[in-house]
């Protein structure tokens, strides 16, 4: 099975953090021990996260693919379709 993730490392991702969007910057990717066979892998995808790539500070997360987008208008869209 051939997949592509849409994201590359280095790539900004928003998300919602505690009713916020927040932006991340992507720093790798894992795939989750028991994945779900399935057409939508993106609750199995991992992103490794960093919120200021700067050097200096640091705040790291991991949270899956389908918790990230890759514009405030696509957060936004799915969120109002909810």
């Amino acid at each position: 099975m051939k997949f592509k993730i849409p994201l590359k490392n280095g790539d900004i991702v928003y998300t919602i953090e505690e009713c916020k969007i927040e932006k991340y910057f992507v720093e790798g990717f894992e795939l989750k021990e028991n994945i779900s066979i399935s057409d939508d892998i993106s609750n199995d995808i991992i992103v490794k996260l960093e919120r200021y790539n700067d050097g200096t500070n640091s705040y790291k997360i991991n949270l899956r693919l389908s918790k990230c987008f890759l514009n405030k208008k696509e957060l936004i869209e799915q969120l109002e379709k909810m």
